[in-house]
Formats: C-alpha cells, sequence, structure tokens
C-alpha cells in the first residue's frame, strides 16, 4: 500500500511539474511570466500550489480570476523558480504535503460520497488523486484546506465573543453571498487570504453561499497598550469580588447561573481564533453582573458603602441549596436573582424565612409572589401588561371604536381578553360604549368584525393573543380587506403584545399602517441620548458593546439598592414614593395584597411611526 500511495504521490507531483515545465514564459511590463491555460476541473487555489504563489498574488496579476475560472481561460503568473521535490521513499512525508488528509477507502465509499463528506466537489476530489478508481483499502488524499470563487456581496459581520483576542483585535464572521470571493473578503477586511486559510480548515473549494469564514482584523484608533478587558476576564473575578464600598454597611448577595466550571470546560478546547461556544447562561450573566457593577459604582459615588457578593448558582439546585446554607443571614440585606425558576422556589423560600428581601429580575409566575412580602418582581406579567394597555387604550382612545378581539380557543386568550375588557369598562362612565370580545378561531372570516368598522371614526382593534398562528391569519386577513376598494381609506390601528412585532408574514409597512402598538415590560431606545451615552461608557471599560442583560442589570440593582440606600431596609414601605426611569424598564413597585410580594406596574408602551418604533406612554 505504501508503494501505490507514493506512486500516486508522484504521479501527481510529476503532472503539476509537467505543466510547469510546458508552460510558455512571456515577458510584460519588463517581468517574466508563465502563461497558464486552465484545464477542467482546476481552482484558484491548486494552480497557486503550483506555482508556489500566494492567492493575492494570482487575483492581482489576474483580476477576472477573482470571479471564477473556466476551461481554457488564460492566466499570467509570475516567474519563479520552482524546485521540485526529491524526497526519497524513506523521508516522504505524506501527512504534511500540501496539507492533505489520508483516507482508506471503505466499502461502499465512491468519489461523490467522500466529496459529500468532506465539502469538495467530484471533479476535484478525483483529479487530485489522479482519476484512479476507488478500491477497498486503498488511501487517497483529500486536500483539507480548499479555495475556489464563486460568489460575491455585501457581507454580515459581527464581534463575537472570544477570549484569544487582544485589546484592540476583532474576530469577524464574515457571511459569504452570491459571487463572493477568498480575494473580495480579504480586501475588504484588509488581511491576507492566507490568514483567512489559517484559521478557516473546512472552507470549501467553492465558497457556498450563506457559510460562515472567520478572520481577524485590529479595531481602529485602539490603543495597544490597554489592557484585555473584554467580558471573558470578569469571569476568574467573579468569584472574588472586592467589596465595592469602604466596609460593609449593607450586604448585597448576587446569584447568578455563570456556570463557570463547564464554561471554563469549553473554552480550554477552544481552538485559536473559532467563535467560541460560549455558554448562553454565561455570557448573559456576565453582561447582567457588568450592569450591577456599573450601577453599584454611580451608588458608590453619591455615598454608599457595601459589600457585594456574587455567587454562581450553576443553574443546579443542589449547588443553590449549598450555597444558601452559607449565606449569612444576620448580615444579608437584599438578595438579587436568581433568574431560573427552579432556583428562584429555593431562593424564595429561604429568603422568606430568614425574612431577607428579594429581588428578581427575571420574568416569574405572579404565583410566587403570594404570601411572600419580602420578594419583588421587576418584570411585569403578561396580565399586567394587558391591564395597562386597556387603561393607555381607554385614555388615549376612548372615543373612538374600539374592538377587542381574540383566539376562542385558546384559554390563555380568553382569559387576558377578559382582563382587559373587565379593566376599559370599570373606567367607562354612563354615557360611553362598554367594551365587547370577539372570539374567532384562527380560520374564521372577519366578517363579523367587518359589520363593526365605521369610516367615520378610528377603529381601535386590540389583540390579546399570544398564538401567532392566530395573530398571523388575522393580520393576513385584514391586510386584503385593507387593500380593498371598500377598506381602503378606514384608519385601523391595530395594538398588541410583543409576539405582534414577531410575526414574520406581516411587512413592515403593514405594521407602520396600522400605527401597531406593542406593549412589552421592558425596551431599549437606541436613539435616545441616555442609552447612548451608557452604551459608550460601557465600550470604554468593557471594548464591546452591551447586551440587553446588561441594562436590565443596571436597572434591577439601581432601583432595588438605591431604594435600599434612601430608606434602609424597610425600602419596600416606600415603594409608592420610588417611581424610577431605567434604561430597559421603568420601576413602580405595587404590592399583589397586604400579605404578598411586590410587582413592578410599569410598562412600555410601543408605536410604529415612519417605520419607526417610538415610545407613547
Amino acid at each position: 500500500m505504501r508503494i501505490i500511495l507514493i506512486i500516486i504521490f508522484f504521479s501527481i507531483q510529476a503532472n503539476l511539474f509537467a505543466q510547469i515545465d510546458n508552460g510558455i514564459i512571456i515577458e510584460k511590463d519588463g517581468s517574466k511570466y508563465y502563461e497558464h491555460t486552465v484545464e477542467k476541473g482546476q481552482t484558484a487555489f491548486a494552480i497557486s500550489k503550483i506555482y508556489k504563489i500566494s492567492l493575492n498574488e494570482l487575483y492581482n496579476n489576474n483580476p477576472s480570476a477573482e470571479q471564477g475560472l473556466s476551461k481554457g481561460q488564460i492566466l499570467y503568473i509570475p516567474f519563479k523558480e520552482i524546485k521540485q521535490i526529491t524526497n526519497s521513499p524513506d523521508t516522504l512525508n505524506l501527512d504534511t504535503l500540501n496539507n492533505e488528509i489520508k483516507y482508506i477507502i471503505k466499502k461502499g465509499d465512491t468519489y461523490y460520497s467522500l466529496s459529500k463528506r468532506y465539502s469538495i466537489s467530484v471533479d476535484n476530489l478525483s483529479s487530485y488523486n489522479n482519476n484512479i478508481n476507488l478500491q477497498l483499502g486503498e488511501t487517497i488524499l483529500i486536500p483539507k484546506n480548499k479555495v475556489d470563487t464563486n460568489d460575491i456581496s455585501k457581507p454580515l459581520v459581527k464581534l463575537p465573543f472570544n477570549p484569544y483576542t487582544g485589546p484592540c483585535d476583532s474576530i469577524i464572521i464574515h457571511k459569504v453571498a452570491k459571487k463572493e470571493t477568498l480575494y473580495s473578503i480579504a480586501k475588504i477586511y484588509n488581511v491576507e487570504i492566507q490568514s483567512i486559510l489559517d484559521i478557516n480548515e473546512d472552507i470549501d473549494t467553492g465558497l457556498k453561499r450563506g457559510s460562515q469564514i472567520r478572520t481577524k482584523t485590529k479595531s481602529p484608533d485602539c490603543d495597544e497598550s490597554l489592557s484585555d478587558t473584554l467580558l471573558f476576564d470578569t469571569l476568574h473575578n467573579i468569584s472574588n469580588s472586592d467589596s465595592l464600598g469602604i466596609k460593609d454597611i449593607y450586604t448585597i448577595v448576587l446569584m447568578l447561573p455563570f456556570d463557570l466550571d463547564l464554561n471554563d470546560s469549553l473554552i480550554k478546547h477552544c481552538p485559536p481564533l473559532t467563535k467560541c461556544k460560549t455558554l448562553n447562561n454565561t455570557k448573559q450573566s456576565i453582561n447582567f453582573y457588568n450592569g450591577v457593577i456599573l450601577a453599584l459604582d454611580s451608588l458608590k459615588k453619591a455615598g454608599l458603602n457595601l459589600n457585594l457578593i456574587v455567587l454562581d448558582t450553576k443553574n443546579d439546585t443542589v449547588t443553590v441549596n449549598k450555597l444558601l446554607k452559607n449565606i449569612d443571614v444576620e448580615n444579608t440585606d437584599l438578595i438579587i436573582g436568581p433568574i431560573f425558576s427552579k432556583s428562584i422556589k429555593l431562593v424564595v423560600n429561604f429568603a422568606k424565612k430568614n425574612k431577607i428581601n428579594v429581588v428578581c429580575p427575571m420574568s416569574i409566575p405572579n404565583k410566587v409572589l403570594f404570601n411572600n412580602k419580602y420578594l419583588t418582581k421587576l418584570i411585569s406579567s403578561i396580565q399586567t401588561q394587558v391591564q395597562e394597555l386597556a387603561n393607555y387604550i381607554y385614555t388615549t382612545y376612548n372615543k373612538e371604536n374600539v374592538l377587542l378581539i381574540c383566539h376562542n380557543n385558546d384559554a390563555n386568550d380568553v382569559k387576558y381578553s377578559e382582563v382587559c375588557k373587565r379593566t376599559y369598562n370599570s373606567k367607562i362612565t354612563e354615557t360611553e360604549d362598554s367594551l365587547n370580545i370577539y372570539k374567532l378561531s384562527i380560520s374564521a372570516s372577519i366578517a363579523s368584525l367587518q359589520s363593526s368598522l365605521k369610516k367615520e371614526e378610528s377603529n381601535i382593534l386590540i389583540l390579546t393573543s399570544r398564538n401567532d398562528e392566530f395573530i398571523s391569519n388575522f393580520m393576513s386577513k385584514l391586510i386584503a380587506m385593507v387593500n380593498t376598494y371598500k377598506y381602503k381609506d378606514y384608519e385601523i390601528i391595530v395594538v398588541g403584545l410583543e409576539n405582534c412585532l414577531n410575526i414574520n408574514t406581516v411587512d413592515e409597512k403593514y405594521k407602520n399602517r396600522f400605527s401597531l402598538h406593542i406593549v412589552k415590560s421592558g425596551h431599549i431606545d437606541y436613539n435616545s441620548d441616555d442609552v447612548k451615552g451608557f452604551i459608550q461608557s460601557y465600550r470604554n471599560i468593557y471594548k464591546t458593546d452591551p447586551l440587553k442583560f446588561t441594562f436590565i442589570g443596571f436597572d434591577a440593582a439601581f432601583s432595588s439598592v438605591s431604594s435600599l440606600f434612601l430608606y434602609g431596609t424597610n425600602f419596600k414601605n416606600s415603594y409608592n414614593k420610588l417611581h424610577y426611569k431605567g434604561f430597559y424598564i421603568d420601576v413602580h413597585n405595587k404590592q399583589v395584597d397586604s400579605k404578598s410580594g411586590y410587582e413592578n406596574s410599569n410598562v412600555r408602551i410601543l408605536k410604529y411611526s415612519d417605520y419607526k418604533l417610538i415610545r407613547v406612554n
């Protein structure tokens, strides 16, 4: 078998050098070039290897090659002395030559099946192995780094989380589009083609539209002397957080599922310059933590002294139970977190038993609040969102034609529509119309609704459904209706829950046409000066952009800890005085009942105007 491999290798090498030896050498602009005629199945990468030049050199001297190669095409290759490999059979290393993989043919293997397995064309794989017939037990060579030219378009670029980058480095994930080539991509990011090949072992012989490749660039105007303060660096500082004040006047415990051990294991096996598979829990928790730190630093400047204890719950109840046993009950004034339901129950019961205030920064069922006056939830429930939406509709549109629609086969949809109806009708006077519910099935027509529309008034259609299929079908029928002559001039305003934003079947122009109103527990207005300032401050510290969880962490910490700062451990008694306007959420907590916990009653209502979502409440 070794003899066969050597014969195959020298057969390929002989063929390559025959092309050079038989090539025509011409002189252009005072320099010598090989005149190479492209053969069937040849790629730019293969030709560059024949002549021992880089792809950059090939494309710089043959710009048309960037758009793809065709049989018979003439290429001009800078003349160089090419030395043949004269390895003897005893010293030949087939593993390293041309960056190849040795593959032993198994039963059922064909050029086609292998081409699919290794993402290489049948013609290229066959020609690379001198078109030999595949025999059981025989070894063939498969090139690892393969490049061809086929696609071009505007790239999609994003900055992934990666611990191997320096303070001025960016790892860019580039989405290949139609007719884009390695040459054009390298030009976009001002890098060498080889640097892309070095960190993308899976690049196909032909770049596939929609595939992703990686490259490393330097951020402009960046000081290389800066220490690397990327998000990853906070991982190993979290468990040893220093006191943020002179001494512990208040002690705050932050509980988040960092999953440090598991994430460290993943990072340890992360190849250099690749998009590391960082755990979502880890990334979100770090961003939340960073938001908390920024909030506490602001309060520290205002005179607050505190001791922050950060605990990694690992999203594991066994771990949570162990952590709770080690909490100094007597000196703990506030717990922020955790964020998963199975851990929340343990923490809430512990806090109730030991009379410790808990602020939960994520969405949890309202039933957790009952009979626990030590718990505060900052993300408003769907029921609260519906109530506040009904209040807004009454205040803004009670003189208009208001219609309430729900999905009749969904118990939750019916429940939320009843909440909306009850809240709205509790405000009307004797001269105002009460709100009625139109219960429709997914497949039902909207004829009954059409008969209630009024041309001379604004028609406010409230959708309390969270069923995407129902919303999509209803909106499609509504769009068809307004495109008829009879209803084209009717003013229709659609109001709904956050789900309405995510219906892909509804074009943006119709969201704008219906002045779509949305109620959300929180929202980030990236056009506001406050948010822009926050982002810039975050970039200065962490050299990356904040995520949604960063804003939530800041709002959760600032609203709750400032309450502690202003009113002491009984700060809940002063919730009625506290109105916090945050980056993601506004906070005004209200007690569910005299024996239960508190829920944030504030929501954000947005509407489409000139194809932008703007806040209206």
